[in-house]
This record gives C-alpha cells, sequence and structure tokens, in this order.
C-alpha cells in the first residue's frame, strides 16, 4: 500500500499517510527500507525526490506561506539560475518549525508581520 502512495510522486503529511491505511510501525519499516524518505518530521516523499518536491514539502511543513523571491522567480520561468535555497514567506505566529532533516533542500525562512498581511486583503 505504501509503494503505491509513494507511486504517486507527491509529499505526505503522516496524518495523510494514517487516513490512507498507513499504520505507524509500517511506516517506520518503509522509511528503513528505503521505499519512503523522511523530507522532515512528520513529511515523508517517495525515495526519488522529484524536481520541486521540496516546495511542496515545505508548504505542508508551514501551511499558509509563499514560495518568494529566487525560488518563485525560477517557478514562474523568470530565471534559470537555481538558488541554493528554497525561499519560503510565511506568518512568524503561524510557523511551526524548519525542517532539520538531511533529506530536505535548504531553506531560508522569510516573514511577514501581521500588519503587513492585513494590506493585502
Amino acid at each position: 500500500m505504501i509503494a503505491e502512495l509513494m507511486a504517486e510522486s507527491r509529499a505526505w503529511t503522516s496524518s495523510q499517510l494514517t487516513d490512507a491505511g498507513v499504520e505507524r510501525k509500517a511506516l517506520a519499516r518503509a522509511v528503513e527500507a528505503g521505499i519512503v524518505v523522511q523530507f522532515a518530521r512528520g513529511i515523508y516523499c517517495p525515495p526519488m525526490i522529484p524536481d520541486g518536491m521540496g516546495y511542496a514539502a515545505i508548504s505542508l511543513v508551514n501551511p499558509g506561506g509563499v514560495v518568494c523571491m529566487q525560488s518563485a522567480a525560477v517557478i514562474h520561468g523568470l530565471s534559470d539560475e537555481n538558488p541554493q535555497v528554497i525561499w519560503y514567506a510565511t506568518d512568524r505566529n503561524k510557523t511551526r518549525e524548519t525542517p532539520t532533516s538531511p533529506n530536505r533542500e535548504p531553506m531560508r525562512l522569510m516573514f511577514w508581520s501581521r500588519r503587513s498581511d492585513d494590506r493585502w486583503r
């Protein structure tokens, strides 16, 4: 079952995998066997992480943010220079964590204040 889910080539949260019927012990065995890669705490990806998977995984760790700066320029085809880190902006009050897994792409968090967030509504 886990291999079938990972064939979808997307990032999954542990709760999404649990809701799909994957038991935590089975998930731990799949990580140990290399069928699944733990991208960050609670975020799992297929072993061959496709381009752009880091963007999806980071948005699962810190929902409500946006890819920004050089990373956004690459996504929108405005630059062909791939940044060394993923730039991600989020509300400081809603940030859960910065992923620390060795399997993740380096990330640089940017923060906006509540005041500047309200201007765009």
